[in-house]
């Protein structure tokens, strides 16, 4: 068995390429480049970004010895047209930069990356890390519009079938979660052998010193009122919209303040929604912000109201903030994370009313920091990007 030295060693001299959607700042986007990083401080192998929109403020982030590829396709869809081309310029690619090891972080489209690299022809070792719902779940729960619906019976269909006949041809399956991995065993039949269940690689140094840094907002001041905190992107998934009428609940019997970081196509509908609701002096939404680790660390709480995760990796970052949480109990993550609920609350999907109630119960409770910390540090970078290493050397 290769000790960490060698697998460090054997690593210099290869090309490692990740490919993730974008250069977003979500929870896929920011763990890949905490890998990334880690992998650049440890070993002498090149590296590439692939991403298929270079879009977003993560594309500044990259680690020494990275180079940054964007294929062109545009935003993922989840289209079989767009499938077919994102196949091709992957294939494409594969042939002229020839990596030696692919990671691929492509929520649903995971099985592109191999069957591009079937056609191309190239020896490459192929990592799939499995950050979502399989295609066919999400694509049921993300359709909300006649033209989405028009597009999904082909692409939900086609999608499993690929899955079960292209993933046993890739190196690993990574599942980020066991819930993840026991869905791809037991419903998707991916050989168990072939699936390893990593964390996220999410608390890091840098992490916990941006934690500390001060903040210029008059909500935090002393005196104020608790300022219950959100983070994610204002997307259906979230489900903003549940958390909003939880405060809104929770508003009419006592103060507080509603903190949202991010942003999404969704933002119209909540900034609609908050004025209805007479909340617009209660609920800011700031946007995306690089730190939003020192607002963690001093908020009240941090809720998360998701109607599906994986592994929510803003769970892990609250409580490396000694920040107390409630999340809802939703597949896959919450619970895993949250230890059935020994390190935060959890609540039922869509549930307004008990998600309020819930918010009333953390905000006068008294969480051990240390224990939450503590917990936090099972997900570091460093554990992670071993089990990583090991992969690519096995």
């Amino acid at each position: 068995m290769n000790t960490q030295k060698d697998n460090i060693e054997n690593l210099n001299s290869k090309k490692i390429a990740c490919l993730v959607s974008d250069c977003e700042g979500g929870g896929i986007q920011k763990n890949n480049l905490r890998l990334m990083h880690r992998i650049a401080s440890e070993t002498l192998a090149t590296m590439e970004l692939v991403v298929l929109s270079n879009s977003g403020p993560l594309s500044s982030q990259l680690p020494k010895r990275t180079k940054l590829i964007d294929l062109g396709t545009g935003a993922l869809e989840h289209r079989l047209k767009y499938l077919i081309r994102l196949t091709r310029y992957l294939t494409a690619y594969f042939k002229e930069s020839k990596p030696d090891i692919v990671i691929s972080r492509l929520p649903g489209v995971n099985a592109c990356s191999v069957l591009a690299k079937l056609i191309s022809g190239q020896k490459i070792l192929m990592i799939l890390a499995e950050h979502t719902l399989p295609i066919d779940r999400l694509l049921q729960v993300e359709q909300s519009t006649s033209k989405s619906r028009a597009n999904i019976s082909v692409t939900s269909n086609l999608m499993p079938l690929l899955v079960r006949f292209l993933y046993p041809m890739s190196h690993c399956v990574v599942a980020v979660s066991s819930g993840i991995a026991k869905e791809l065993e037991e419903q998707k039949k991916v050989n168990p052998e072939k699936i390893r269940v990593i964390y996220n690689p999410v608390v890091n140094q840098d992490l916990i010193e941006q934690s500390g840094k001060p903040i210029n907002h008059p909500w935090f001041e002393v005196g104020e009122p608790p300022v219950i905190l959100a983070v994610g992107r204002l997307e259906i998934q979230k489900d903003y919209p549940t958390l909003i009428h939880a405060f809104h609940d929770f508003r009419r019997k006592k103060k507080a303040r509603l903190l949202i970081l991010g942003d999404g196509k969704m933002r119209p509908q909540i900034e609609k929604l908050i004025d209805s609701l007479d909340l617009t002096e209660d609920i800011s939404l700031p946007g995306f912000l690089p730190n939003p680790y020192s607002y963690m660390s001093r908020a009240s709480l941090l809720v998360l109201s998701s109607i599906w995760e994986i592994l929510p990796t803003v769970l892990i970052e609250a409580l490396a903030c000694g920040c107390p949480v409630v999340s809802t109990n939703c597949d896959y993550g919450p619970a895993e994370i949250l230890a059935d609920g020994k390190y935060g609350w959890l609540t039922p999907v869509g549930d307004s009313l008990a998600l309020s109630q819930v918010i009333d119960i953390a905000l006068v409770s008294s969480p051990d920091k240390i224990s939450l910390k503590q917990r936090a540090s099972e997900f570091d970078a460093e554990s992670s990007t071993i089990k990583y290493m090991e992969l690519m050397n096995s």
